[in-house]
């Protein structure tokens, strides 16, 4: 059983979001605008960004998504279609897991490894 914090979850939301910002502006912007493909400065923010939601996937346990993003780190997704595609990949792999909430007053009665003052969500 793998333990994770909500914190995981939320981060990896927030990390998603943030990084389809980059693609709804391109995806927006009228062909043969220079400003519809990603500049390097995006490019390396894309890449950090993913970096760090693949050490989210790892924290939870999602090897799937893991393997998936790491390919993508030097090839980057260019439009919100082929980053979509990764996220639909992953969200897939998040509902395959079963989750258990566990609140703090009752982690006491689940080992130690609960006794952490925020609630906790268990997978297998």
């Amino acid at each position: 059983m793998l333990k994770a914090q909500i914190n995981d979850y939320i981060e990896l939301g927030k990390k998603i979001s943030s990084t389809e910002v980059v693609f709804q502006i391109t995806d927006e912007t009228p062909e043969g605008d220079e400003r519809k493909k990603l500049t390097e400065d995006e490019k390396n923010g894309l890449r950090a960004d993913l970096n760090e939601v693949i050490v989210l996937c790892e924290t939870l346990g999602l090897p799937v998504s893991v393997d998936l993003l790491s390919k993508r780190k030097n090839d980057l997704p260019q439009t919100q279609r082929e980053y979509n595609l990764l996220m639909e990949a992953l969200t897939s792999e998040l509902e395959s897991k079963l989750f258990l909430f566990v609140p703090s007053r009752r982690s006491e009665y689940y080992g130690r490894a609960f006794s952490l003052e925020l609630p906790h969500l268990a997978f297998a």
